[in-house]
Protein backbone atom coordinates (compact mmCIF):
# COMPACT_ATOMS: atom_id res chain seq x y z
CA UNK A 1 0.00 0.00 0.00
CA UNK A 2 2.85 2.37 0.89
CA UNK A 3 4.66 1.60 -2.37
CA UNK A 4 1.51 2.27 -4.38
CA UNK A 5 0.94 5.57 -2.57
CA UNK A 6 4.54 6.68 -3.15
CA UNK A 7 4.41 5.80 -6.84
CA UNK A 8 1.11 7.69 -7.22
CA UNK A 9 2.63 10.75 -5.56
CA UNK A 10 5.63 10.47 -7.88
CA UNK A 11 3.52 10.46 -11.02
CA UNK A 12 1.29 13.34 -9.89
CA UNK A 13 4.22 15.45 -8.68
CA UNK A 14 6.24 15.04 -11.88
CA UNK A 15 3.14 15.75 -13.97
CA UNK A 16 2.36 18.95 -12.05
CA UNK A 17 5.98 20.09 -12.18
CA UNK A 18 6.18 19.62 -15.94
CA UNK A 19 2.87 21.40 -16.49
CA UNK A 20 3.89 24.31 -14.25
CA UNK A 21 7.33 24.61 -15.84
CA UNK A 22 5.97 24.38 -19.40
CA UNK A 23 3.33 27.00 -18.61
CA UNK A 24 5.99 29.30 -17.14
CA UNK A 25 8.16 28.92 -20.25
CA UNK A 26 5.28 29.58 -22.64
CA UNK A 27 4.46 32.84 -20.85
CA UNK A 28 7.99 34.30 -20.98
CA UNK A 29 9.06 37.17 -23.20
CA UNK A 30 10.60 36.18 -26.52
CA UNK A 31 13.86 37.73 -25.33
CA UNK A 32 14.08 34.92 -22.76
CA UNK A 33 14.46 32.38 -25.58
CA UNK A 34 17.26 34.42 -27.15
CA UNK A 35 19.54 33.46 -24.25
CA UNK A 36 18.20 29.98 -23.34
CA UNK A 37 18.89 27.05 -25.66
CA UNK A 38 16.21 24.57 -26.70
CA UNK A 39 18.30 21.62 -25.55
CA UNK A 40 18.64 23.12 -22.08
CA UNK A 41 14.90 23.78 -21.74
CA UNK A 42 13.87 20.32 -22.95
CA UNK A 43 16.38 18.79 -20.55
CA UNK A 44 14.75 20.70 -17.68
CA UNK A 45 11.32 19.46 -18.73
CA UNK A 46 12.52 15.89 -19.08
CA UNK A 47 15.25 14.44 -16.90
CA UNK A 48 15.40 17.27 -14.33
CA UNK A 49 11.73 16.99 -13.39
CA UNK A 50 12.06 13.22 -13.24
CA UNK A 51 14.82 13.60 -10.65
CA UNK A 52 12.30 15.01 -8.18
CA UNK A 53 10.34 11.73 -8.20
CA UNK A 54 13.30 10.09 -6.46
CA UNK A 55 12.96 12.58 -3.62
CA UNK A 56 9.33 11.70 -2.92
CA UNK A 57 9.38 8.02 -3.77
CA UNK A 58 12.58 6.90 -2.08
CA UNK A 59 14.79 9.47 -0.42
CA UNK A 60 12.40 11.18 1.99
CA UNK A 61 10.71 7.90 2.83
CA UNK A 62 13.97 6.12 3.75
CA UNK A 63 15.44 9.15 5.52
CA UNK A 64 12.45 9.58 7.85
CA UNK A 65 12.21 5.86 8.52
CA UNK A 66 15.89 5.47 9.41
CA UNK A 67 16.00 8.65 11.50
CA UNK A 68 13.21 7.24 13.68
CA UNK A 69 14.90 3.83 13.91
CA UNK A 70 18.30 5.35 14.67
CA UNK A 71 16.88 7.67 17.36
CA UNK A 72 15.17 4.71 19.03
CA UNK A 73 18.36 2.63 18.94
CA UNK A 74 20.42 5.50 20.39
CA UNK A 75 18.01 6.01 23.30
CA UNK A 76 18.11 2.29 24.11
CA UNK A 77 21.94 2.28 23.94
CA UNK A 78 22.16 5.18 26.39
CA UNK A 79 19.84 3.33 28.74
CA UNK A 80 21.96 0.16 28.54
CA UNK A 81 25.28 1.94 29.08
CA UNK A 82 25.70 5.66 28.69
CA UNK A 83 29.54 5.56 28.27
CA UNK A 84 29.25 3.07 25.39
CA UNK A 85 26.29 4.99 24.03
CA UNK A 86 28.30 8.23 23.95
CA UNK A 87 31.17 6.46 22.17
CA UNK A 88 28.77 5.18 19.52
CA UNK A 89 27.18 8.65 19.20
CA UNK A 90 30.64 10.17 18.63
CA UNK A 91 31.34 7.73 15.82
CA UNK A 92 27.91 8.41 14.28
CA UNK A 93 28.61 12.17 14.46
CA UNK A 94 31.86 11.65 12.53
CA UNK A 95 29.93 9.58 10.00
CA UNK A 96 27.32 12.36 9.73
CA UNK A 97 30.07 14.94 9.04
CA UNK A 98 31.45 12.83 6.18
CA UNK A 99 27.89 12.33 4.99
CA UNK A 100 27.23 16.09 4.92
CA UNK A 101 30.39 16.81 2.91
CA UNK A 102 29.55 14.05 0.46
CA UNK A 103 25.97 15.30 0.12
CA UNK A 104 27.08 18.83 -0.72
CA UNK A 105 29.48 17.49 -3.32
CA UNK A 106 26.70 15.37 -4.84
CA UNK A 107 24.49 18.45 -5.12
CA UNK A 108 27.18 20.42 -6.96
CA UNK A 109 28.07 17.46 -9.19
CA UNK A 110 24.43 16.84 -10.08
CA UNK A 111 23.97 20.47 -11.10
CA UNK A 112 27.03 20.30 -13.38
CA UNK A 113 25.86 16.97 -14.79
CA UNK A 114 22.50 18.42 -15.80
CA UNK A 115 24.15 21.47 -17.38
CA UNK A 116 26.62 19.35 -19.37
CA UNK A 117 23.83 16.98 -20.43
CA UNK A 118 21.73 19.90 -21.63
CA UNK A 119 24.68 21.30 -23.62
CA UNK A 120 25.36 17.91 -25.22
CA UNK A 121 21.68 17.57 -26.13
CA UNK A 122 21.71 21.05 -27.65
CA UNK A 123 24.69 20.17 -29.87
CA UNK A 124 23.07 16.92 -31.01
CA UNK A 125 19.68 18.52 -31.61
CA UNK A 126 21.13 21.40 -33.60
CA UNK A 127 23.38 19.15 -35.69
CA UNK A 128 20.70 16.61 -36.54
CA UNK A 129 18.10 19.28 -37.37
CA UNK A 130 20.59 21.03 -39.70
CA UNK A 131 22.06 17.87 -41.22
CA UNK A 132 21.86 19.20 -44.79
CA UNK A 133 23.96 22.22 -43.84
CA UNK A 134 26.43 20.02 -41.95
CA UNK A 135 26.73 17.67 -44.92
CA UNK A 136 27.16 20.50 -47.45
CA UNK A 137 30.03 22.10 -45.54
CA UNK A 138 31.53 18.81 -44.40
CA UNK A 139 31.64 19.70 -40.71
CA UNK A 140 30.71 16.25 -39.40
CA UNK A 141 34.07 15.80 -37.67
CA UNK A 142 33.91 19.20 -36.00
CA UNK A 143 30.39 18.57 -34.72
CA UNK A 144 31.46 15.17 -33.42
CA UNK A 145 34.41 16.70 -31.58
CA UNK A 146 32.14 19.31 -30.03
CA UNK A 147 29.72 16.61 -28.87
CA UNK A 148 32.59 14.48 -27.52
CA UNK A 149 33.94 17.42 -25.52
CA UNK A 150 30.69 17.61 -23.54
CA UNK A 151 30.66 13.83 -23.11
CA UNK A 152 34.22 14.01 -21.75
CA UNK A 153 33.10 16.55 -19.16
CA UNK A 154 30.18 14.31 -18.22
CA UNK A 155 32.49 11.32 -17.87
CA UNK A 156 34.89 13.33 -15.71
CA UNK A 157 32.09 14.35 -13.34
CA UNK A 158 30.82 10.75 -13.17
CA UNK A 159 34.29 9.42 -12.34
CA UNK A 160 34.67 11.98 -9.57
CA UNK A 161 31.28 11.01 -8.20
CA UNK A 162 32.33 7.35 -8.20
CA UNK A 163 35.53 8.21 -6.34
CA UNK A 164 33.61 10.28 -3.79
CA UNK A 165 31.12 7.46 -3.30
CA UNK A 166 34.00 5.04 -2.76
CA UNK A 167 35.46 7.34 -0.10
CA UNK A 168 32.05 7.54 1.55
CA UNK A 169 31.75 3.73 1.72
CA UNK A 170 35.34 3.42 2.98
CA UNK A 171 34.58 5.90 5.76
CA UNK A 172 31.48 3.95 6.71
CA UNK A 173 33.28 0.62 6.87
CA UNK A 174 36.11 2.08 8.94
CA UNK A 175 33.75 3.73 11.42
CA UNK A 176 31.48 0.69 11.53
CA UNK A 177 34.32 -1.64 12.49
CA UNK A 178 35.62 0.99 14.92
CA UNK A 179 32.28 0.79 16.70
CA UNK A 180 32.58 -2.96 17.04
CA UNK A 181 36.15 -2.73 18.36
CA UNK A 182 35.26 -0.01 20.89
CA UNK A 183 32.17 -1.93 21.99
CA UNK A 184 34.21 -5.09 22.64
CA UNK A 185 37.07 -3.30 24.43
CA UNK A 186 35.03 -0.89 26.54
CA UNK A 187 32.27 -3.46 27.02
CA UNK A 188 34.78 -6.11 28.16
CA UNK A 189 36.25 -3.74 30.73
CA UNK A 190 32.75 -2.83 31.92
CA UNK A 191 31.93 -6.53 32.35
CA UNK A 192 35.11 -7.08 34.37
CA UNK A 193 34.24 -4.06 36.51
CA UNK A 194 30.71 -5.39 37.02
CA UNK A 195 28.95 -2.41 35.41
CA UNK A 196 27.17 -4.44 32.73
CA UNK A 197 26.50 -8.08 32.01
CA UNK A 198 27.49 -10.16 28.95
CA UNK A 199 23.84 -10.18 27.88
CA UNK A 200 23.73 -6.38 27.96
CA UNK A 201 26.93 -6.18 25.92
CA UNK A 202 25.45 -8.48 23.28
CA UNK A 203 22.34 -6.29 23.11
CA UNK A 204 24.55 -3.21 22.88
CA UNK A 205 26.52 -4.60 19.92
CA UNK A 206 23.32 -5.50 18.07
CA UNK A 207 21.68 -2.10 18.65
CA UNK A 208 24.89 -0.23 17.83
CA UNK A 209 24.96 -2.01 14.47
CA UNK A 210 21.35 -0.97 13.99
CA UNK A 211 22.27 2.65 14.78
CA UNK A 212 25.28 2.63 12.47
CA UNK A 213 23.33 1.16 9.57
CA UNK A 214 20.49 3.62 10.14
CA UNK A 215 23.05 6.43 9.98
CA UNK A 216 24.49 4.95 6.79
CA UNK A 217 21.07 4.73 5.15
CA UNK A 218 20.29 8.31 6.16
CA UNK A 219 23.59 9.45 4.66
CA UNK A 220 23.19 7.46 1.48
CA UNK A 221 19.67 8.74 0.86
CA UNK A 222 20.59 12.26 1.94
CA UNK A 223 23.34 12.35 -0.68
CA UNK A 224 20.80 11.15 -3.24
CA UNK A 225 18.41 13.85 -2.02
CA UNK A 226 21.09 16.52 -2.41
CA UNK A 227 21.81 15.19 -5.89
CA UNK A 228 18.13 15.52 -6.83
CA UNK A 229 17.98 19.03 -5.36
CA UNK A 230 21.07 20.06 -7.34
CA UNK A 231 19.61 18.64 -10.55
CA UNK A 232 16.23 20.31 -10.07
CA UNK A 233 17.50 23.68 -8.77
CA UNK A 234 17.29 25.25 -12.22
CA UNK A 235 13.78 23.84 -12.64
CA UNK A 236 12.50 25.63 -9.55
CA UNK A 237 14.19 28.86 -10.64
CA UNK A 238 12.40 28.71 -13.99
CA UNK A 239 9.08 27.86 -12.36
CA UNK A 240 9.37 31.02 -10.25
CA UNK A 241 10.00 33.29 -13.26
CA UNK A 242 7.52 36.12 -13.61
CA UNK A 243 5.21 35.97 -16.59
CA UNK A 244 5.48 38.46 -19.41
CA UNK A 245 3.57 41.69 -18.88
CA UNK A 246 1.71 40.97 -22.11
CA UNK A 247 -0.12 38.10 -20.40
CA UNK A 248 -0.74 39.92 -17.13
CA UNK A 249 -2.49 43.05 -18.39
CA UNK A 250 -5.54 43.44 -20.59
CA UNK A 251 -5.32 46.17 -23.20
CA UNK A 252 -7.74 47.99 -25.47
CA UNK A 253 -9.78 46.25 -28.15
CA UNK A 254 -10.68 48.70 -30.91
CA UNK A 255 -14.22 48.63 -32.21
CA UNK A 256 -12.92 48.88 -35.76
CA UNK A 257 -9.39 48.20 -36.94
CA UNK A 258 -8.56 50.40 -39.94
CA UNK A 259 -4.91 49.45 -40.25
CA UNK A 260 -2.96 52.72 -40.09
CA UNK A 261 0.52 51.90 -38.76
CA UNK A 262 3.06 54.46 -37.58
CA UNK A 263 6.60 54.04 -36.28
CA UNK A 264 7.58 57.24 -34.44
CA UNK A 265 11.32 57.67 -33.70
CA UNK A 266 11.68 54.00 -32.85
CA UNK A 267 15.03 52.77 -31.52
CA UNK A 268 15.76 49.21 -30.48
CA UNK A 269 18.46 46.76 -29.47
CA UNK A 270 18.01 43.10 -28.60
CA UNK A 271 18.34 42.38 -24.85
CA UNK A 272 20.84 39.60 -25.57
CA UNK A 273 23.00 42.02 -27.63
CA UNK A 274 22.66 45.28 -25.76
CA UNK A 275 25.83 46.78 -27.27
CA UNK A 276 24.50 46.54 -30.84
CA UNK A 277 21.83 49.05 -31.85
CA UNK A 278 19.55 47.57 -34.51
CA UNK A 279 17.22 50.53 -35.10
CA UNK A 280 17.89 54.21 -34.46
CA UNK A 281 15.13 56.83 -34.62
CA UNK A 282 13.17 55.08 -37.36
CA UNK A 283 9.92 56.75 -38.45
CA UNK A 284 7.57 55.05 -40.87
CA UNK A 285 3.92 55.40 -41.81
CA UNK A 286 1.84 52.71 -43.55
CA UNK A 287 -1.67 53.68 -44.63
CA UNK A 288 -4.62 51.26 -44.83
CA UNK A 289 -4.53 49.17 -48.01
CA UNK A 290 -0.98 50.23 -48.82
CA UNK A 291 1.59 47.58 -49.76
CA UNK A 292 5.05 48.37 -48.39
CA UNK A 293 8.32 46.59 -49.11
CA UNK A 294 11.20 47.21 -46.71
CA UNK A 295 14.54 46.67 -48.42
CA UNK A 296 17.95 46.61 -46.78
CA UNK A 297 21.11 44.70 -46.11
CA UNK A 298 21.13 41.60 -43.96
CA UNK A 299 20.96 42.59 -40.30
CA UNK A 300 19.72 46.11 -41.02
CA UNK A 301 16.51 45.62 -39.03
CA UNK A 302 13.86 44.59 -41.57
CA UNK A 303 12.61 41.61 -39.57
CA UNK A 304 13.01 43.59 -36.37
CA UNK A 305 10.37 46.08 -37.53
CA UNK A 306 7.92 43.22 -37.99
CA UNK A 307 8.85 41.73 -34.61
CA UNK A 308 8.18 45.07 -32.95
CA UNK A 309 4.84 45.37 -34.73
CA UNK A 310 3.89 41.93 -33.42
CA UNK A 311 5.04 43.02 -29.94
CA UNK A 312 7.51 40.20 -29.69
CA UNK A 313 9.79 42.91 -28.32
CA UNK A 314 9.22 46.40 -26.94
CA UNK A 315 10.99 49.43 -28.49
CA UNK A 316 13.86 50.85 -26.48
CA UNK A 317 12.76 54.37 -27.40
CA UNK A 318 9.89 55.82 -29.42
CA UNK A 319 6.51 54.23 -29.97
CA UNK A 320 4.38 52.41 -32.50
CA UNK A 321 0.82 53.58 -33.22
CA UNK A 322 -2.08 51.56 -34.62
CA UNK A 323 -4.90 53.82 -35.80
CA UNK A 324 -3.49 56.50 -33.48
CA UNK A 325 -3.40 54.27 -30.39
CA UNK A 326 -0.06 53.26 -28.82
CA UNK A 327 0.68 49.62 -29.58
CA UNK A 328 1.55 48.85 -25.95
CA UNK A 329 -1.97 49.96 -24.89
CA UNK A 330 -3.74 47.44 -27.15
CA UNK A 331 -4.71 43.91 -26.17
CA UNK A 332 -1.86 41.87 -27.63
CA UNK A 333 -3.88 38.69 -28.17
CA UNK A 334 -6.65 40.59 -29.91
CA UNK A 335 -4.10 42.35 -32.13
CA UNK A 336 -2.24 39.20 -33.17
CA UNK A 337 -5.48 37.48 -34.14
CA UNK A 338 -5.87 40.20 -36.77
CA UNK A 339 -2.38 39.97 -38.27
CA UNK A 340 -1.38 37.49 -40.97
CA UNK A 341 2.27 36.52 -40.74
CA UNK A 342 4.62 34.29 -42.74
CA UNK A 343 8.20 34.43 -41.50
CA UNK A 344 11.49 33.79 -43.30
CA UNK A 345 11.60 30.31 -41.77
CA UNK A 346 8.20 28.96 -40.86
CA UNK A 347 8.28 25.29 -39.77
CA UNK A 348 4.88 23.74 -39.19
CA UNK A 349 3.90 22.13 -35.91
CA UNK A 350 3.65 18.38 -36.28
CA UNK A 351 0.38 18.18 -34.32
CA UNK A 352 -1.32 20.91 -36.39
CA UNK A 353 -2.12 19.74 -39.91
CA UNK A 354 -4.47 22.44 -41.14
CA UNK A 355 -3.63 25.49 -43.21
CA UNK A 356 -4.59 27.86 -40.41
CA UNK A 357 -2.68 27.50 -37.16
CA UNK A 358 -3.92 30.23 -34.84
CA UNK A 359 -7.66 29.39 -34.75
CA UNK A 360 -9.78 26.27 -34.48
CA UNK A 361 -11.56 26.21 -37.83
CA UNK A 362 -13.97 23.46 -38.96
CA UNK A 363 -12.54 20.75 -41.18
CA UNK A 364 -14.07 22.26 -44.30
CA UNK A 365 -12.67 25.75 -43.74
CA UNK A 366 -9.11 25.09 -45.02
CA UNK A 367 -10.58 23.42 -48.11
CA UNK A 368 -12.76 26.45 -48.86
CA UNK A 369 -9.84 28.82 -48.39
CA UNK A 370 -7.64 26.76 -50.68
CA UNK A 371 -10.25 26.98 -53.40
CA UNK A 372 -10.94 30.68 -52.86
CA UNK A 373 -7.25 31.60 -53.09
CA UNK A 374 -6.57 29.35 -56.11
CA UNK A 375 -4.31 27.00 -54.14
CA UNK A 376 -6.43 23.93 -54.85
CA UNK A 377 -4.77 23.34 -58.22
CA UNK A 378 -1.35 23.25 -56.57
CA UNK A 379 -2.59 20.82 -53.93
CA UNK A 380 -3.97 18.45 -56.57
CA UNK A 381 -0.77 18.75 -58.65
CA UNK A 382 1.37 17.71 -55.68
CA UNK A 383 -1.01 14.79 -54.95
CA UNK A 384 -1.50 16.13 -51.43
CA UNK A 385 -4.52 15.97 -49.21
CA UNK A 386 -5.73 19.21 -47.67
CA UNK A 387 -5.23 17.72 -44.20
CA UNK A 388 -1.50 17.34 -44.96
CA UNK A 389 -0.95 21.04 -45.50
Amino acid sequence: MTVMLNESLNVLQVKRMRETLYSALLLQDVSFFDTETVGDLTSRLGSDCQQVSRVIGNDLNFILRNVVQGAGALIYLLILSWPLGLCTLTICSALAAVMLIFGMYQKKAAKLTQEFTASANEVAQETLSLMRTVRIYGTEKRELEQYKSWLDKLADISLRQSAAYGFWNLSFNALYHSTQVIAVLVGGMSILAGHITAEQLTKFILYSEWLIYSTWWVGDNLSSLMQSIGASEKVFQMMDLSHSDQFLSKGLKLQRLVGHIEFVNVSFYYPSRAMISVLQNVSLSVHPGEVVAIVGLSGSGKSTLVNLLLRLYEPTNGQILIDGFPLRDLDVKWLRERIGYVGQVFPLHQHYKFCVYSKNFPTTEPLNRNQNFFAWTLVRTLSMDVHEM
